[in-house]
């Protein structure tokens, strides 16, 4: 018999054995999770028996809508071992876990589905795209048409906080993690670099990866003038030829969307999302 409820100390193996068979990460990645991060009163899970068959995460998480500071929580790390795939657990985890923060008075959930099917899945129990991503790839050789003599400074991870804050008053509703100490941590472990950027077009931040000989822009600040002008003096710094951009927002008018970020309402009926809205930096 499935018994749902959150998770105790003694389950943590368990959990930690769970995350890595169902997405494959490295253990050292799983314990910063778990070291840092990681509460009992986040997690959930179902258990038969001794076995932990399934989990989610509840991370706090804030919406801001015209000023306004709503209370979420960040759906994260949903895993289900194969053996109990199929049989409907994830979804009475869920109502379960839902059940359980409504009750507190959270206002909203949220979350990143990893696929296509899982969009569908999860629009099934009532959550509703929120955030998209603009996709866009460029080489060396789409460079020159734009450039424009730029200033690229790396600095501190530390120093994204109030660049982020900053650049986050330009929308009318976004949605963060609560733990931003956290996501610099996670964001240090996976290497990303920090870059303040100004030419004639304005000035501003962005936050990549460098694998290999291509670039990942996971978050930037910058105009769509000031970022395509500032490709090449990038790419150059980074010792790259490509360069790929993922971003939640409208800075590259590009039709190349894919949905990004989900939400469900959980104390009032859902009016709508602003055009303006923005969610992005959610844990990987």
């Amino acid at each position: 018999m499935i018994e749902y409820k959150k998770a105790e100390q003694s389950d943590i193996e368990q959990l930690k054995n769970l995350w890595q068979e169902c997405f494959g990460d490295k253990m050292d990645y799983i314990n910063l999770y778990f070291d840092n991060m990681y509460k009992n009163e986040y997690c959930y899970i179902a258990k038969e028996n001794d076995t932990v068959a399934s989990m989610m995460m509840f991370l706090p998480a804030t919406m801001v809508s015209f000023n306004k500071r709503i209370n979420g929580r960040y759906v994260y790390a949903v895993a289900t071992k194969p053996e109990f795939r199929g049989k409907g657990i994830m979804r009475q985890l869920e109502k379960y876990a839902t059940d359980d923060v409504k009750n507190m008075g959270i206002e909203f959930l949220t979350l990143v589905p990893a696929s296509q099917s899982l969009f569908n899945l999860y629009k099934e129990i009532g959550y509703k795209t929120y955030a998209h991503l603009e996709n866009e790839s460029y080489t060396d050789k789409d460079f020159k048409q734009y450039t424009k003599e730029t200033d690229i400074t790396q600095i501190p991870l530390n120093e994204l906080d109030n660049l982020r804050q900053e650049f986050l008053k330009s929308f009318d509703e976004y949605i963060y993690i609560n733990d931003t100490e956290y996501i610099k941590q996670e964001l240090s472990f996976l290497g990303a670099l920090l870059y303040k950027v100004s030419n004639e077009y304005g000035n501003g931040y962005i936050l990549c990866f460098k694998d290999k000989d291509k670039a990942y822009v996971k978050e930037c600040s910058l105009s769509e003038k000031l970022l395509k002008s500032s490709l090449e003096d990038i790419c150059k710094m980074l010792e790259c030829k490509n360069i790929v951009l993922k971003l939640s927002q409208k800075t590259l008018k590009t039709i190349n969307k894919t949905p990004y970020s989900m939400v469900k309402w959980l104390q009032h009926k859902e009016s709508g999302f602003t055009e303006n809205n923005y969610q992005n930096l959610m844990l990987d």
